[in-house]
């Protein structure tokens, strides 16, 4: 929508193991992480 509105936020954050995984990888997994919050249905199974 185009409505400016107040939202509630959450910060995430995560560390890994550069020797061990990629920063592609753990930038891909982040996005999806906030794809999943993002588009969160409480009626979706997990």
């Amino acid at each position: 929508g185009d409505a400016i509105a107040i939202r509630h936020m959450m910060f995430l954050s995560h560390s890994y193991d550069h020797r061990i995984v990629d920063g592609a990888l753990g930038g891909s997994f982040v996005r999806k992480v906030a794809d999943f919050l993002e588009n969160w249905d409480i009626n979706r199974t997990i």
